[in-house]
This record gives structure tokens, sequence and C-alpha cells, in this order.
């Protein structure tokens, strides 16, 4: 699990994509939750998306929240997972 993680970390890492332009990152998640059995909301959305995971007893729901875009910035970082898209890179966090 650890190495899977690390490689989807990378792969976000070096395909970045500027805010309304997250098709292929959309998509990708997408992939990674479908994959997972994890149910997504058929809503009309073009970048992002809705999932809902489901436990087996009623509770309180839980919400979580990610930023998928990337900033205009040359990243610089000279890591291994560096961006490979010129002038576009995730800097937060």
């Amino acid at each position: 699990m650890q190495k899977k993680l690390e490689e989807m970390f990378e792969w976000f890492h070096r395909n970045p994509e500027l805010s309304y332009e997250e098709y292929r990152t959309t998509e990708r998640i997408r992939q990674l939750l479908t994959d997972a059995g994890v149910e997504i909301l058929p809503l009309p959305l073009e970048t992002g998306l809705v999932a809902v995971i489901r436990g087996e007893q009623e509770g309180p729901v839980q919400a979580l929240r990610c930023d998928i875009d990337a900033l205009p910035i040359l990243e610089e970082t000279g890591l291994s997972y560096a961006s490979e898209i010129p002038g576009k890179m995730h800097a937060c966090g």
C-alpha cells in the first residue's frame, strides 16, 4: 500500500494541471477510486468529482475536500517527482 500511495503522489506532482484544467487529474482520481470500489456520484462536472465511501453502520457523515489544481509556477526543486509540465507545479503544502 505504501508503494502505491507514493506512486500516486509522484504522478500527481509530475503532471500538474491549473484550475479548471484538471481533466487528466480528475480522470486519474476517478479510475483510482473506481478500482477501489468507491461510488462516484454522477454529477455534471468537467473537473473534480464527488465520491461516497459508505460504512457498514449508521452514523454521522464526514466530508473530505481536496484541492487538485496546480499553480502557474516554474518548478526548480530538483526532486525526482518534479513537474514535467513547464510553468506548472503543485506548490501548496
